[in-house]
């Protein structure tokens, strides 16, 4: 769903006003203006809170400024990673096998220091939309979200996969390599998801071949549940989406982008939807 800031502006503007100052405006407005206007997605009833640029690089995974710091000697690097969260400057630092750790600054320096990284990371053309600013849509709320909410939400997602095969596990030792390969938590909520039908879209994992690789079974189910978030945000708008990919790593916002295909609003994606809504509440709603 491609969306001008401008259109989104004067929806938002307008929508200020008393219905008859609403009136009076609308009929001043040119036929492109209007026909704008009309076309502009409804604005969330319930917008999200605009983040403060301190909160939107806490946000922004910090593998999106490696490219930036690259260009730096390490002394001007360590000046610009200083300006991060504590976070992503362990992030950072640990990337670039810095063994200086960043400066304290003062707060003034500090926000001015991440503007000028901010501007370098980021040109004109991408930059995300303000929160406030977001068309209403199922899913708005993951704008929002948290890397390990993201992180979390695909790891449970990717268990309506194991569901849909666990039935089918013939072997004992099969089914005890899956169990081992399972936190309690991730037992708990299996049980709590054992009437979703399975989606149509998806191939079997094969987990009646699994022989106990846990590493490679938690990367699975992950990419099962990237899959399934990709699908339910097909139809999203662009905003959302940015907010997504940035929250990612770019490896991982890559292979959501891989995933991510257009598909008409059907049941298949409705449930999809359901799915992210329902595991985003049992599992993310009070994790940070």
């Amino acid at each position: 769903m491609k969306l001008e800031l401008s259109s989104l502006a004067l929806k938002k503007m307008i929508n200020s006003l008393s219905d008859q100052r609403q009136s009076a405006l609308l009929s001043i407005l040119t036929p492109t203006q209007l026909i704008k206007y009309e076309k502009s997605p409804k604005l969330a009833s319930s917008p999200l809170n605009n983040l403060s640029l301190e909160h939107l690089c806490a946000k922004i995974h910090p593998s999106y400024f490696i490219e930036t710091l690259k260009l730096y000697s390490d002394i001007d690097r360590r000046f610009y990673l200083s300006s991060l969260s504590e976070k992503s400057q362990d992030y950072l630092t640990n990337y670039f096998k810095d063994p200086l750790q960043p400066y304290t600054l003062n707060p003034s320096l500090q926000k001015f220091t991440l503007e000028m990284l901010f501007t370098k990371a980021f040109k004109i053309d991408n930059r995300p939309t303000p929160l406030s600013f977001l068309p209403e849509e199922p899913l708005l709320f993951l704008a929002n979200a948290s890397y390990d909410q993201l992180k979390t939400l695909c790891d449970a997602l990717g268990l309506f996969d194991v569901v849909a095969e666990l039935k089918k596990v013939i072997r004992s030792s099969t089914l005890k390599n899956i169990e081992n390969s399972l936190t309690p938590d991730d037992l708990t909520f299996i049980q709590q998801i054992q009437n979703y039908r399975p989606n149509p879209l998806f191939q079997e994992i094969g987990l009646n071949n699994f022989a106990g690789d846990h590493a490679l079974f938690k990367n699975i189910i992950f990419l099962r549940g990237l899959n399934r978030l990709s699908i339910a945000l097909a139809n999203s708008s662009d905003p959302l989406i940015w907010y997504i990919l940035h929250t990612f790593s770019i490896n991982e916002a890559e292979q959501f982008k891989s995933l991510k295909f257009k598909i008409k609003e059907n049941t298949t994606q409705l449930s999809l939807i359901e799915q992210v809504i329902f595991t985003w509440n049992k599992k993310c709603i009070h994790s940070h």
